[in-house]
């Protein structure tokens, strides 16, 4: 089965209801929230402390700490793929005053076991949050409904960035703000276009499950080729209009996925193996099967995980499999 590639969960989670996308949600009262970069951090209402010192946040500003808090669950398959990566960022910042938590709205029961299991694997704080209010202060707060997300919060006690632990961005701001070159203006600009990247994918989408509107579908995805030169949200593009499971296969635009991931492959100057094989894939669901090939090979050399190499090999028998039919 292939796999769908995201940069937040929350993409695919809701691919028709883009009006539902965008309202905002309504907060509880009498919980401190922050709505945007620079706001304070609202404190930590925590349940209990599973692993690890408790953190208070208005003492984490005083004490110019570092915090990353970090909401993940034991039965998301990312959050256990980030587990090993905080547990490195922890260990290489354990002596630059950074606190990485982890907090989940799970019973205690649940989180407790997943975390005696990994012992020293999950080396950084964990804590199970109370009736969900931390969640609602943070993640609700920025209208985030995808999981693992990450906060990270400066030494000043304000949040200075959010997104995906995984994400390249995470590793990069987090530095920053560890060693006192964070732009928190610049990381403003940069957010305010991610969202604009997202809302203009949120749109596509929507329009593109409808049969009626591929036209349209087809307008915003040019606009959004003309606008944008991330090559992970052109890659994010390509793969999903070829197998979004939503999308009717006779809206499937072959066109405008093969342009977006083939700028997504000039973008990265043709070393990010996971931008070629969705190039790979899209020429292959054209009928380019040669030029598959070669894209697919090119993924394969350049290598990858072990996850990732098995997928880029199946991907290369199929279009190999496809030569061989039409050789018939």
């Amino acid at each position: 089965m292939l796999k769908q590639r995201t940069l937040d969960n929350r993409f695919l989670k809701y691919p028709v209801a883009v009006a539902s996308l965008l309202i905002a949600l309504t907060m509880l009262p009498g919980i401190a929230q922050a709505t945007e970069l620079g706001d304070t951090a609202p404190a930590l209402e925590i349940a209990t402390w599973v692993k690890g010192e408790a953190v208070d946040m208005e003492k984490a500003a005083d004490d110019e700490r570092v915090v990353v808090v970090e909401f993940w669950a034991t039965w998301c398959p990312p959050c256990k793929k980030s587990i090993p990566h905080l547990t490195a960022l922890q260990k290489k910042y354990k002596d630059k005053d950074v606190t990485i938590l982890g907090v989940s709205t799970e019973p205690l029961k649940t989180v407790a076991s997943f975390v005696k299991e990994r012992g020293d694997k999950m080396a950084y704080t964990v804590a199970v949050d109370k009736d969900k209010k931390t969640a609602k202060a943070y993640m609700e707060a920025f209208r985030i409904d995808g999981i693992p997300h990450a906060f990270i919060i400066g030494r000043d006690g304000r949040i200075a960035w959010h997104t995906n632990p995984l994400s390249p961005d995470f590793d990069r701001v987090l530095d920053q703000v560890v060693e006192g070159s964070f732009d928190l203006e610049a990381a403003k600009r940069d957010q305010e276009r991610a969202e604009r990247a997202q809302k203009a994918l949120f749109a596509y989408f929507g329009l593109a499950t409808v049969p009626d509107q591929a036209a349209e579908a087809r307008k915003v995805g040019d606009q959004i080729l003309e606008e944008f030169d991330d090559p992970r949200l052109l890659n994010l593009l390509a793969w999903n209009i070829l197998f979004h499971g939503q999308v009717p296969e006779a809206s499937r635009d072959l066109d405008l996925a093969a342009k977006a991931a083939k700028r997504a492959v000039e973008l990265t100057k043709e070393q990010d193996p996971e931008m070629l094989d969705t190039y790979a894939m899209a020429l292959h669901k054209q009928g380019n099967t040669e030029q598959a090939i070669e894209y697919g090979r090119k993924a394969i050399d350049l290598g990858g995980s072990p996850e990732q190499l098995k997928e880029f090999e199946k991907h290369l028998d199929t279009y190999k499999g496809a030569t061989d039919d039409t050789a018939q």
